[in-house]
């Protein structure tokens, strides 16, 4: 395994990666539903987050499944996560049809800038644990 490999290949990395992305995509989402909300019929949507992580751990295991020699490569199994997205529970609707709550939506965001926060706090903690190991190293 090369250092390219260790940086950037690794399972905590692509799923830091992947929850970065989801957080990203989830904020535009939050961001439509916030500019409908007057919309009539227009319908809240979220992301399925839990479902797109589970998906990148077992496309991750059967990489590593692959590049161990038990099992044959299979490209579709290799691809990245689908995009799910779902309509958000319809409880909340008004007469108009739309169901945009603005208190949900805004704690979403909130949500989602603390857990964004998070995850570079962690990307850079490892990124330093990273470079005093390639610092230490007498290669």
């Amino acid at each position: 395994m090369g250092l390219s490999d260790f940086l950037f290949s690794d399972p905590v990395t692509k799923l830091t990666k992947t929850n970065l992305d989801c957080l990203v995509r989830r904020s535009e989402l939050v961001a439509a539903n916030l500019a409908n909300a007057d919309t009539p019929n227009y319908k809240a949507v979220d992301l399925d987050f839990k479902r797109i992580l589970e998906n990148t751990v077992k496309a991750d295991q059967v990489v590593r499944m692959a590049n161990s020699g038990n099992m044959q490569q299979n490209g579709a199994a290799l691809s990245g996560p689908t995009e799910m997205i779902y309509t958000t529970k319809t409880e909340n609707m008004r007469m108009d049809g739309n169901t945009v709550n603005m208190e949900d939506e805004l704690l979403k965001s909130a949500e989602i800038q603390m857990m964004y926060e998070l995850a570079l706090t962690f990307l850079k903690k490892r990124g330093g644990l990273v470079m005093e190991v390639v610092k230490n190293s007498r290669v």
